[in-house]
């Protein structure tokens, strides 16, 4: 299964946007770090397979969508910025 959607945009370019989506409860401003939660950063790891340099889409479950690459990860956490 593949990670990315690609759209075929004017002239043929490809943009490539994630399918994947965490939850963080605080999304701020662009560009922060952000550090998921243990029970998210298990289900990014073992049921989606995501590794560092993968792009997510990150909702706080208020309507805010922004989209970030995770960074690090560790047993009981996930870093996206």
């Amino acid at each position: 299964m593949p990670r990315f959607k690609s759209r075929v945009g004017e002239c043929g370019s490809r943009s490539l946007e994630p399918e994947q989506v965490l939850y963080h409860p605080t999304l701020t401003s662009p560009g922060q770090l952000l550090r998921l939660s243990s029970a998210e950063a298990h289900h990014a790891r073992r049921s989606l397979r995501l590794r560092p340099g993968d792009t997510v889409f990150v909702v706080d479950g208020k309507g805010t969508r922004g989209t970030g690459t995770i960074t690090d990860w560790g047993q009981d956490y996930l870093d996206v910025r």
